[in-house]
């Protein structure tokens, strides 16, 4: 039950923006922030690893691997366009920079520390991450940390709404609302780095979300477009538990994955249209699997995998209806095997369904 980070890493700051004077000392500190992201830039226009590595603070573990784990992402690609700081502040011993492209990708909190003179890209530490706060709003507590607080409580107001929205998609009267927890590091929250959020759902009666690393919208009062996708997407997979009461467990991991981010209206056509390129569509053997924890794929499987598994879903509900979605989950936890429940529900085997949805997304997208 996990969504996919539909934004890349901040890598590149071009301008600040600040609503009061600052010091010299600040003046100065955010200076230096600013020329560490643009020697990241003109690392990652230059494809250059090891230059890339020297901006980044490699005692955190998990925050490191990550960052440079996205760097071969992008560099296997198209270079991203310069961005914009909406803001900098002090955190703890921390410079802390609101970076991003703006746009549905939005800004996000970025740290900066010193480490023998010269400035890297870092994260807090654990123990650097203040107090354990909670905010509510409507049905949904989140909790959080105080090193969270400028977002907080966009994060829960964008949560309520997409439980609202996801609410609608459960026929019983009486689902229990999600707890939701807002993790403060890469190191605490997932080193699986693709990874933007999950959904506990084994307990209906407790269900959980966690999300990681939310961005602002350029008004710096909402949730970006990106991270607003995250939780609607986890929110549907809260539907789904809620729906059907544990039923979830060991069904196809397309349908898993692709009925939340289908109906969450998150559009990877993009992405789809890559996996093309690299002739990486996705195998039935990958979107039809049952454990969605075996082999986790590395960044850009995994965004081909989502895109694939969204858009068996619209092909699903274009050919046979919406309603064949429930139905072939629910036969799906009735008969031995599951490849046994496609026949009955759509008329043709997993391997026919497969291949015609193959043919028919690849000539619409491709």
């Amino acid at each position: 039950m996990r969504s996919l980070f539909l934004a890349v890493f901040m890598f590149v700051v071009t301008a600040c923006s600040s609503g009061s004077p600052v010091s010299d000392e600040d003046a100065r500190d955010f200076g230096d922030a600013r020329a560490l992201l643009a020697a990241q830039d003109d690392a990652l226009r230059s494809r250059d690893r090891v230059a890339f590595q020297m901006t980044l603070d490699r005692s955190r573990t998990a925050f490191s691997t990550c960052a440079l784990d996205n760097f071969d992402t992008i560099s296997a690609g198209v270079t991203p366009p310069a961005r914009a700081i909406a803001r900098f502040e002090r955190y703890r011993g921390y410079v802390r920079a609101y970076a991003g492209y703006g746009g549905a990708a939005g800004y996000r909190a970025t740290y900066f520390r010193r480490l023998d003179g010269a400035w890297r890209m870092s994260e807090p530490d654990p123990h650097e991450v203040g107090e354990r706060r909670t905010k509510t709003e409507g049905s949904i507590t989140l909790t959080y940390w105080e090193i969270d607080e400028p977002i907080a409580l966009a994060t829960v107001v964008a949560a309520e709404q997409a439980r609202q929205t996801a609410a609608q998609h459960i026929p019983r009267s009486d689902p229990v609302a999600f707890a939701l927890y807002l993790d403060p590091t890469r190191d605490l929250f997932s080193r699986q780095c693709w990874l933007g959020g999950w959904a506990t759902l084994d307990d209906a009666s407790q269900p959980n979300i966690e999300i990681f690393e939310p961005s602002f919208a350029p008004d710096m009062r909402t949730l970006s477009g990106s991270s607003d996708a995250v939780l609607r997407h986890e929110a549907l997979h809260w539907a789904q538990g809620q729906t059907l009461r544990g039923w979830l467990a060991g069904v196809d991991w397309w349908v898993v994955e692709g009925w939340p981010d289908a109906v969450a209206g998150i559009d990877r056509r993009a992405s789809f249209r890559a996996s093309c390129v690299a002739n990486a569509v996705p195998t039935r053997e990958r979107l039809f699997r049952h454990d969605p924890l075996a082999e986790l794929p590395p960044t850009t499987q995994a965004e081909y995998e989502y895109a694939a598994a969204n858009l068996m879903t619209v092909y699903l509900f274009d050919r046979y209806g919406e309603d064949a979605y429930w139905n072939l989950v629910r036969t799906m936890k009735q008969v031995i095997s599951n490849d046994r429940a496609y026949q009955p529900v759509l008329g043709i085997g997993p391997d026919a369904f497969y291949d015609r949805w193959r043919a028919d997304t690849i000539k619409r997208y491709c």
